[in-house]
């Protein structure tokens, strides 16, 4: 089973999306913030992908990217901000970013992307 990590400090959204990618038959963990992300990221090391939030107090994406790829260099992480984030800074820190707000189309064409899903495989679900 396909294991995602969300990191979000924003509790809402992160359960908003452990729900969506939960419906879509992904095994879904969070974390509120950067540390107890890469805590889980080392102590558990088994995530097909990250989906964090850039805007954090303490430690942002960004440099939660950084770190976690340190960690596990294979991980693909998706960005998603509700700020303007210059397109290079994205393609330096995330293998894929999504601008907030976003719609679950938005959400699972990004997550199959990562996840090298056919297209094919995710109309099969009727996401698309």
């Amino acid at each position: 089973m396909i294991k995602i990590l969300v990191v979000d400090d924003d509790r809402d959204i992160r359960k908003i999306l452990e729900l969506l990618l939960g419906k879509e038959g992904f095994k879904v963990e969070s974390a509120g913030n950067a540390f107890y992300a890469l805590r889980l990221i080392k102590n558990t090391g088994d995530y097909d992908l990250m989906i964090t939030d850039v805007e954090m107090p303490v430690m942002n994406g960004f440099e939660l990217s950084r770190q976690a790829k340190k960690l596990r260099h294979d991980l693909k992480i998706l960005g998603i901000s509700g700020s303007a984030i210059p397109h290079d800074q994205a393609e330096r820190f995330f293998d894929y970013f999504i601008p907030k707000p976003f719609d679950v189309h938005e959400l699972m064409v990004g997550v199959n992307y990562l996840l090298n899903r056919s297209a094919a495989e995710f109309e099969k679900k009727g996401c698309l």
